[in-house]
């Protein structure tokens, strides 16, 4: 069994990733997995805060909706301190 079309990719966030799978499958969708994404945020804080971070963040990968999940990124904006940058 072949595959002739693959619409939507989850990966690990290779750079050349996106460009090698829409080279071949143009209308692909490449998002990078919600696991690596939240794991590449520990990079940016403490160790000491990682389970803090962990535990506040999983209501915005989990949330029902876009808007829900807006929301709960801005609690865990509020609540950790933190101000991100680029972020509206």
């Amino acid at each position: 069994m072949a595959w002739s079309t693959s619409f939507y990719l989850v990966c690990d966030g290779l750079k050349g990733m996106p460009d090698s799978v829409n080279a071949v499958y143009k209308e692909t969708i490449v998002q990078t997995c919600v696991v690596h994404l939240i794991r590449n945020t520990f990079k940016y804080s403490s160790k000491k805060y990682w389970a803090e971070i962990a535990r506040d963040l999983k209501p915005v990968y989990t949330a029902v909706s876009p808007s829900a999940a807006e929301a709960a990124f801005e609690s865990f904006r509020r609540e950790m301190g933190y101000q991100v940058s680029g972020h509206r």
